[in-house]
């Protein structure tokens, strides 16, 4: 897995990863947004 950017959004970070699929057999990407609360707290409530 590879972090390919980091953007200012709304007061936290949003995240973006790209990583190798053998089970698509090709190059997957997804983002995770840390809230503000995560950067001063280092975690943040989580919801599936």
């Amino acid at each position: 897995m590879e972090q390919i950017e980091r953007i200012r959004e709304s007061g936290g970070n949003l995240n973006r990863y790209t990583h190798e699929s053998s089970s698509c057999n090709c190059t997957m990407t997804f983002s995770v947004y840390l809230p503000p609360i995560a950067m001063t707290w280092g975690r943040a409530p989580v919801s599936t």
